[in-house]
């Protein structure tokens, strides 16, 4: 198991951490989806993920894990800077965050 699997495992289970700082840790898609699905059972709020991997299938993941109407998150904030997103995963992004009241 690698390390941020067993850090997606742990925020499953999470009741009280708000705030989530994985930068500058080569975070790809793969390991960036477990840490979706995770953030739909906690608490975490804020997603601090700057300077990883990501690229555009992540923010594809992300948006339609995280942004849908029927995401469990209370994430509220997050930051993607420096992450390797291009014009498709940004644009795509963009408009997912159109249609969301509660990320600020």
């Amino acid at each position: 198991m690698t390390g941020i699997q067993s850090l997606a495992d742990g925020l499953f289970s999470n009741k009280c951490l708000e705030i989530l700082d994985i930068g500058s840790n080569s975070i790809n898609y793969e390991s960036f989806k477990e840490i979706c699905d995770a953030l739909n059972s906690n608490k975490i709020r804020c997603l601090k993920c700057k300077n990883n991997l990501l690229g555009d299938e992540s923010m594809k993941y992300f948006a339609d894990t995280i942004l849908s109407s029927e995401t469990t998150s209370v994430l509220t904030a997050f930051d993607f800077s420096s992450c390797k997103i291009y014009d498709q995963g940004l644009i795509y992004l963009l408009n997912e965050l159109a249609k969301n009241d509660k990320i600020t």
